[in-house]
């Protein structure tokens, strides 16, 4: 259950335990059911940012909220992977620490200079497009405010290309979303036509690169399955294929590893 999209995608079951726990909570805070449910974003799951990464901030408002003795707080369209700069201070959005408690309050301020430089290097650093800042305003308030007008010309062109972006498999997809909106954002056109290729069109060996891989004149290597019991079949093995086939054993030694901890040695039977 993502209670960032309220019961968008929950099952009729799912849904009734979630209007009770709106109930539940209006109750308890001593508010009106319909100012949680505003709180909301009625939208697709891939216009949202995974969760482990919904923490995306802007650090002056944070700054004035910790002057003012206010909570800080994660805006809702700062979720959203449109979303890279705050539009009230039009300053680039940082990473923010997630905790609480006294040892927290005490990192926070050191942390928001740090943030504050950074963001102001990457606001004055770059040579950003009117039209393209515009643009990304006007998708935002489509979500926001569940607008079910659909976008025309340019601002469709840029909800097609951004309101599912990928820069989030990116080290700092903040720099790249500024890039992006920049005159420079040729520099991030080749990271988009990599990560909305197939796995299977992905490059191996010419990872640097995204032109096709150049066939081998290598001879492939040769592989024995089901431990030799079965006649040993040749395959041209990349890179990529053979991190993706580590992830996958990787995966199931950990699930096997995490069942026998739960279930104890009865559990290996399973696998």
């Amino acid at each position: 259950m993502d209670l960032a999209r309220g019961e968008r995608g929950l099952a009729w079951e799912q849904q009734i335990a979630l209007h009770q726990m709106i109930g539940r909570l209006a109750w308890a805070v001593d508010v009106e059911s319909h100012h949680i449910e505003q709180t909301f974003l009625q939208v697709d799951g891939n216009v949202l940012l995974p969760r482990r990464l919904r923490c995306f901030t802007c650090a002056l408002c944070w700054q004035d909220a910790v002057r003012d003795g206010a909570p800080p707080i994660v805006r809702k369209e700062w979720i959203l992977r449109m979303s890279w700069r705050c539009r009230v201070h039009g300053l680039p959005l940082s990473k923010a620490p997630m905790g609480y408690g006294p040892a927290f309050d005490s990192q926070l301020w050191s942390w928001l200079g740090a943030a504050l430089a950074v963001a102001e290097t990457l606001r004055w650093g770059l040579d950003y497009k009117t039209a393209m800042i515009e643009r990304n305003g006007e998708c935002l308030d489509k979500v926001i405010q569940q607008s079910r007008r659909q976008p025309k010309g340019r601002v469709l062109e840029y909800w097609s290309r951004f309101q599912a972006n990928p820069y989030h498999f990116a080290h700092d997809r903040i720099a790249m979303l500024a890039l992006a909106h920049s005159r420079k954002s040729r520099a991030v056109w080749e990271f988009e036509q990599l990560i909305a290729r197939g796995v299977p069109a992905r490059p191996g060996r010419n990872a640097e690169s995204l032109k096709q891989p150049k066939p081998s004149n290598r001879l492939p290597v040769r592989c024995r399955l089901d431990g030799g019991r079965t006649q040993s079949r040749a395959f041209d093995l990349e890179l990529f294929d053979m991190l993706c086939a580590y992830v996958v054993v990787r995966e199931r030694c950990d699930t096997r590893v995490a069942a026998e901890a739960r279930f104890g040695r009865s559990a290996r039977q399973i696998w």
